[in-house]
């Protein structure tokens, strides 16, 4: 079986230009904005003493970005959110 040949020049600068519209474009620009990719998301935690696992959130959802103060979310809160 032959190989096939490489590619040309001007398809590997397409595909470069691809990969930094869909990944670094969007790096450079939470970078310059001081965001993070998990600002505003919900996350699970473990409660050891009661051996069960409960959902947290940021305190004011309304308003991604860094996250100061976190909430424990309500039972019906979680369980919608951990379908996501």
């Amino acid at each position: 079986v032959p190989a096939s040949p490489p590619p040309r020049w001007a398809d590997r600068r397409i595909e470069d230009v691809r990969f930094a519209r869909r990944h670094l474009g969007p790096w450079i620009g939470r970078r310059l904005t001081g965001r993070s990719s998990g600002d505003g998301r919900w996350g699970a935690q473990f409660d050891a003493a009661t051996a069960s696992a409960f959902w947290i959130t940021p305190a004011d959802a309304s308003a991604p970005g860094p996250v100061t103060g976190w909430r424990r979310a309500a039972a019906e809160e979680g369980t919608d959110r951990g379908a996501r």
